[in-house]
């Protein structure tokens, strides 16, 4: 029957940086559970494969060895939820 299978696989990698802008801390945010919160706010960007995932290193003054990473996920496509 001469039957052929034809596959074709291709892989773009985007090495392209995010972009991170309108970045803000507030210390001392009183939200009901935690007095002395800190948050820190900002918008990232990437108009090449969108940011699919955010990884923030959280680290305390004083403590050497306290670290602590947190990943989020993102909207991919760069989108605003509202």
């Amino acid at each position: 029957m001469n039957n052929t299978l034809a596959d074709y696989t291709e892989v773009h990698i985007d090495y392209s940086p995010l972009r991170v802008s309108n970045s803000m801390i507030q210390q001392n945010v009183e939200n009901g559970t935690f007095v002395y919160t800190t948050r820190l706010t900002f918008d990232a960007s990437d108009d090449g494969s969108g940011v699919h995932t955010i990884a923030v290193d959280l680290f305390v003054a004083g403590y050497a060895n306290f670290k602590r990473t947190e990943i989020f996920q993102a909207n991919r496509k760069n989108e605003s939820d509202s």
